[in-house]
């Protein structure tokens, strides 16, 4: 529905609420329910979301999100977006309409710019006057990539409060510190300043380029605080509203907040684990581009080919410095799982793995940019140094109750990518995995709980199955984010269940001690927070502990073989046709041959020989399995006795086992189709 301008506050509220109302109906929420929820949230959002540009000086140019908080024109959004001393400042309507703005009030610390356009009517936000819970469901808009410069409407983003913590931001334009609102929604350039709406529809935060070096998630200024920071807001100058625009959903209707209550009690179990390792954490330098322009002399003066070049090398600086960053692991807290009462705890091996490190003499040298050449900053990062590796040193738990105890490594399982630790203590909080596990369904509901210091312990990333089983059935794949801070965290459902442990945030692991190029970042191809998440299953956790418990670490796991290979060009067929089979493997014993279509395994069916080696490893040697194949003509061998025999080998062997005067039972078997089932027993590949 296109935003008008003559809607009010309260003209948005009864139309949330009515809709809500409606979709409520039947006391569960449905998809189309859900659907309709969220149309209307981001109608009335879409109508109170504008687009702002502006200047300061004669070289900064300014542009982002705000939000409409009162009819007569009030806008908040960040500093970011409008600084101190801003000029020529306007603001774009999603029904077109182009307003400039005044800046009435700003507050540094809080990072948010207060303004004013000249109307009456407008459509705008009530305000939240608490702070919303984790799991709860949160809405983002904003002027991504300038879409309502363009006259397009607002981007809209649905997730849930993923954390509530305290953040001391490390980004090239925000310097916020204080508490912030995390969220798992998406948040794209250009929408800082904008609103973050709660599950009441109410402007709960403004969007903020802060982030967290250990979660590397959008992050949204609290309103409240905002409320009580601006003097205009806090001595009731503006009039805004308060009044939630609809009732939130019950929490055994809507499945994040399901997942938060399921968070709650498995929380408690939940620890934080404190690394050390032998080389501390990488801390690279902010490099901001428009700092660095500030800082030439004479810039106005140089020649304009010489401005562009300087223009493009800052900007370029600023992209690379930042992206080296996220691959760096920060020195943060990771999270682990408690799983017995004699003290084994759960994590990834990701969070204990040894990074990679160039030194330089003894230690890591300081990466630092001077106003020259990228390249030239590149090259010096790795002269003169040699690569080695970042060990653990030591590792402590710190329990949901605050007790801080030592712990050492048990034992890596390098196929599950799990590390279990033991520590020593008293009535300790752990959570039984036996009692709890449930196999990982596809297109169920999960969330990936991870720690972090403040009121509310927990982090909950929210997200569905997206495969059952990846690397050869020991692990599965969710689009739950994963990042420094959630990785060895339970993946959970919303009745309570675990079904995996996340594990590794990136692929390959992080590096410290030299500055990547943009090409070397590509060789990444699982990121922080990529939506490509990948946890250890937990039916292959529960088969490995007995022997992780004692020490044994697992390099390689015995994977069943059936004894089929494909021809090299039909690899990547979207058929599962068989090209060798190998002698004496159950395939053979079977009757399997060249050319043969493997259809199905146990009912599941196949597509491509990778989700064929996956299935396969999802078993065990000495499981039977029924394998579904096509061949033209069917099935059609010679029965005699108990033997099959569809060759000459297979006749020459039963001559050779005949003694003399021995009766002969002979038949002939056919499947009367071309599809068929047949049973094999899959066994150990041979040495």
């Amino acid at each position: 529905m296109k935003a008008d301008m003559k809607w009010s506050c309260n003209a948005l509220a009864v139309l949330l609420f009515t809709a809500v109302a409606f979709a409520r109906e039947g006391g569960v929420l449905s998809a189309a329910k859900e659907t309709e929820i969220n149309r209307q949230m981001a109608d009335a959002g879409n109508a109170a979301t504008v687009g702002i540009y502006c200047k300061r000086g004669k070289h900064e140019t300014y542009f982002g999100t705000g939000a409409v908080i009162s009819a007569d024109g009030h806008i908040v959004t960040s500093t970011t977006v409008v600084p101190e001393g801003a000029t020529e400042i306007k603001v774009y309507f999603t029904n077109h309409h182009r307003r400039a703005a005044a800046l009435v009030e700003v507050n540094k610390e809080l990072e948010t710019s207060l303004l004013k356009v000249d109307a009456t009517g407008l459509p705008c936000l009530a305000l939240a006057t608490t702070l919303p819970k984790v799991g709860e469901q949160a809405y983002t808009l904003g002027n991504a990539n300038n879409m309502i410069l363009l006259g397009e409407q607002a981007s809209f983003s649905a997730g849930i409060v993923s954390g509530l913590y305290a953040v001391k931001s490390a980004d090239t334009q925000s310097s916020y510190a204080g508490l912030a609102i995390e969220t798992d929604a998406a948040i794209n350039p250009g929408q800082d300043g904008g609103p973050l709406l709660n599950n009441a529809g109410q402007l709960a935060g403004i969007i903020s380029l802060s982030y967290s070096k250990a979660r590397w998630q959008g992050l949204a200024i609290p309103m409240i605080n905002v409320i009580d920071g601006l003097r205009a807001l806090k001595e009731k100058r503006v009039s805004f509203s308060t009044k939630p625009m609809l009732t939130p959903p019950d929490e055994d209707t809507a499945t994040s907040t399901r997942l938060a209550r399921a968070a709650r009690k498995i929380g408690q179990s939940v620890v934080s684990l404190q690394i050390v390792r032998q080389y501390p954490a990488e801390d690279l330098p902010i490099i901001s581009a428009v700092k660095l322009l500030e800082e030439v002399r004479n810039f106005d003066e140089l020649p304009p080919e010489q401005q562009v070049r300087l223009n493009a090398e800052f900007g370029i600086a600023e992209h690379i410095f930042t992206a080296n960053r996220q691959f760096r692991r920060p020195e943060a807290p990771v999270t682990g799982l408690l799983i017995s009462a004699d003290g084994f705890v759960l994590t990834s091996r990701f969070n204990l793995m040894d990074d990679v490190a160039f030194l330089h003499g003894a230690g890591v040298r300081k990466i630092e940019y001077k106003t020259g050449r990228l390249q030239e900053v590149i090259q010096d990062s790795r002269s003169g140094t040699r690569q080695t590796v970042n060990p653990v040193k030591s590792v402590e738990v710190t329990l949901a109750d605050g007790r801080r105890l030592p712990a050492r490594i048990v034992a890596h399982h390098l196929p599950l990518e799990i590390t279990l630790l033991k520590i020593e203590g008293e009535a300790l909080p752990f959570f039984n995995l036996q009692e709890n596990a449930t196999s990982p369904k596809i297109g169920e509901p999960v969330g990936v709980l991870g720690v972090v210091a403040g009121e509310v312990p927990f982090t909950l990333n929210a997200g569905i199955v997206s495969a059952e089983t990846r690397s050869r059935g020991n692990q599965f794949q969710f689009d739950a984010l994963i990042n420094y801070g959630n990785s060895g965290g339970p993946v959970i459902t919303t009745d309570g269940k675990i079904c995996g442990v996340a594990i590794q945030a990136m692929s390959p692991g992080p590096e410290m001690g030299r500055l990547l190029s943009d090409q070397e970042l590509g060789r990444w191809g699982v990121t922080l927070n990529g939506g490509l998440g990948f946890g250890a299953r937990i039916d292959r956790i529960l088969e490995a502990l007995p022997a992780l418990q004692q020490g044994k670490d697992v390099k390689n796991t015995k994977e069943p073989i059936l004894g089929v290979s494909p021809n090299p060009a039909d690899l990547n067929s979207d058929k599962v046709l068989i090209g060798d089979i190998g002698s004496k493997t159950p395939a053979e014993r079977a009757g399997f041959r060249r050319g043969d279509q493997i259809l199905a395994i146990n009912g599941q069916n196949l597509n491509s020989w990778k989700q064929l080696f996956e299935i396969l490893g999802a078993h065990l040697p000495g499981d039977e399995v029924t394998v579904k194949l096509r061949r033209k003509g069917g099935l059609r061998y010679l029965q005699i006795n108990d033997r099959r025999i569809e060759n000459s080998d297979q006749f020459q062997s039963l001559l050779k086992d005949l003694k003399s005067g021995q009766e002969l039972n002979a038949s002939f078997v056919s499947s009367g189709g071309d599809d068929f089932d047949v049973k094999v027993k899959l066994e150990e590949p041979r040495q």
